[in-house]
């Protein structure tokens, strides 16, 4: 599909912990098109201003000149706070509010910031649309997202457990209904550098294993998971030196299990086999707590690089977690595509027109 002067095109920027992803999408009345896709390691994360060069110079050569676009962002937004469970345009209150919270989601808000900045650089006339990573998860219970603090804390400072993941799972949930495999009772275990368990019932979300930020929960490349918040740890420990990295001086699971191949199998005391051990044993006590939340399990579905990418992390997992007549599914979510559904049906309303 060439571009039109009624053509809008839309870049989905998705900034995670390990990697940042980018689409490009160009939509018309009749049909949208998935034109370029690009990934890049968090370790070129000096060079992002790079980034937009490419998409912009590839684009050129499709006949597509992006400063001349209709042009609209989506960027996924992890951010503790029922302000920002809505998907919404980025305007400047919108941006004072997630520098005030930066430092409660270290991995996540700082580098988004850093995105919109640079997109505005590039493209000051693009409009920016947050997607709530933690708005899927709107629909859990106030029992079950509400900590037992004092009232006057909860309510002054929202501190709830607002979940995350959500448009993994939203995804996962999407595909599940258009193949018409999803159940009344189904756990969607995303597996990444980070990792949650969401229990899913008729489609809606009423538990996720992460909290008031990405922090609680299973741990993950470099985060610790749950820890009692009695130990005097500081964030950016917990944050950024913890989980696999802190466990074994290494954050790529993928080379933890290779080390762990090559090793004896009487050698059960190696730094890498614990840590896999307490993975592992965090997952299942994620899954057989969000089992009791539905009171059963009919479908068990693994997203996530590691979740639909490590058969042997699956069998792990599924080791001591018996099922009669449940159901085991592998699905390759798709992020991008459901915060470009996200970004077209704001873009719908007047505001954008």
């Amino acid at each position: 599909m060439g571009e039109s002067m009624n053509s809008k095109i839309f870049i989905m920027s998705n900034i995670g912990s390990s990697s940042n992803k980018y689409s490009v999408y160009i939509k018309n009345k009749s049909k949208t098109e998935l034109i370029l896709t690009l990934n890049n390691n968090n370790k070129g994360r000096k060079k992002e201003n790079s980034i937009f060069s490419i998409i912009i110079s590839k684009l050129k050569k499709q006949n597509i000149d992006l400063r001349k676009s209709n042009l609209i962002f989506g960027v996924r937004v992890v951010a503790p706070g029922i302000f920002f469970q809505e998907h919404q345009v980025i305007n400047q209150k919108y941006l004072s509010r997630l520098k005030e919270i930066k430092h409660l989601a270290l991995l996540h808000i700082k580098p988004v910031l850093k995105e919109i900045t640079i997109i505005k650089k590039h493209f000051p006339k693009a409009k920016i649309i947050a997607c709530s990573d933690s708005s899927f998860h709107k629909s859990v219970p106030n029992y079950a997202k509400t900590y037992a603090i004092p009232n006057r804390l909860t309510k002054k400072n929202q501190i709830y457990r607002f979940g995350y993941h959500g448009l993994a799972v939203q995804s996962a949930i999407s595909k599940l209904k258009k193949e018409k495999k999803l159940a009344k009772k189904t756990i969607i275990c995303h597996l990444g550098s980070g990792s949650s368990v969401t229990a899913v019932k008729n489609g809606k979300s009423i538990d996720n294993s992460m909290g008031f930020s990405p922090l609680e929960g299973i741990m993950g490349s470099t985060r610790s998971g749950s820890v009692d918040p009695t130990l005097k740890i500081s964030s950016k420990i917990l944050n950024q030196e913890s989980g696999f990295l802190g466990l074994t001086g290494n954050n790529d699971l993928r080379i933890i299990l290779e080390k762990i191949k090559k090793q004896k199998k009487s050698n059960n005391n190696s730094k890498e086999k614990q840590a896999l051990q307490i993975y592992i044993h965090q997952v299942q006590k994620a899954i057989g707590s969000a089992i009791a939340i539905l009171n059963g399990v009919d479908l068990l579905v693994f997203t996530g690089g590691v979740g639909a990418g490590s058969a042997l992390i699956r069998k792990l997992v599924l080791k001591k977690l018996t099922f009669s007549k449940t159901k085991i599914n592998i699905v390759k979510v798709d992020e991008m595509q459901e915060m470009f559904q996200i970004c077209w049906k704001l873009t719908r309303n007047k505001e954008l027109s």
